[in-house]
């Protein structure tokens, strides 16, 4: 985002490895959960009609993939705590991920309701914890587009942290 225009690839790697770091630290049961969602894939499968109505973005895909990942990590950690979900505020998504989210538990099993603690939208210049996760989400969305700047690769720094990195398949 705006505020990380200025670093380097190397520096902004460097500092996410300390964020990361400082988690893990300090937060021993942190794990990044990534949705990755194409707009060539999207636009393909919604197309103009009803379902573009509704899900008139595909922020809302990955909202619905960040949630069911999040409630395969808590089945598999024997989690019994519910979960706040934050995201980053979006004045044109933030009532719209609300009604998803709304959805989402109505039509969840009962084991999962219990987890799903509420959605918020924070702005992340002033809700710290939202800064690695633009950070993570650089890394992701890299490291899933391999851009020619890239030469096609990008070493995720999330990836080198096997405490914290866990893909669900």
């Amino acid at each position: 985002k705006d505020e990380f225009h200025y670093f380097s690839r190397t520096a902004a790697n460097r500092k996410l490895s300390q964020f990361v770091d400082a988690v893990c630290l300090y937060a021993p049961r942190f794990a990044e959960i990534s949705s990755v969602t194409n707009w060539d894939e999207y636009e393909s499968a919604i197309g103009d009609g009803a379902l573009q109505q509704v899900f008139n973005n595909p922020y809302f895909f990955s909202l619905h993939g960040v949630i069911a990942q999040v409630g395969k990590f808590l089945k598999k950690n024997n989690a019994v705590q519910p979960v706040h979900f934050t995201f980053d505020h979006q004045s044109n998504l933030n009532y719209h991920s609300g009604v998803q989210y709304g959805l989402i538990r109505e039509k969840s099993p009962k084991e999962f309701i219990g987890h799903m603690g509420g959605i918020s939208h924070e702005d992340d210049r002033e809700f710290v914890p939202l800064q690695i996760a633009d950070l993570i989400a650089w890394h992701v969305r890299r490291d899933w587009a391999k851009p020619p700047e890239d030469g096609g690769t990008m070493t995720s720094v999330i990836t080198s942290k096997p405490a914290i990195h866990d893909h669900f398949k």
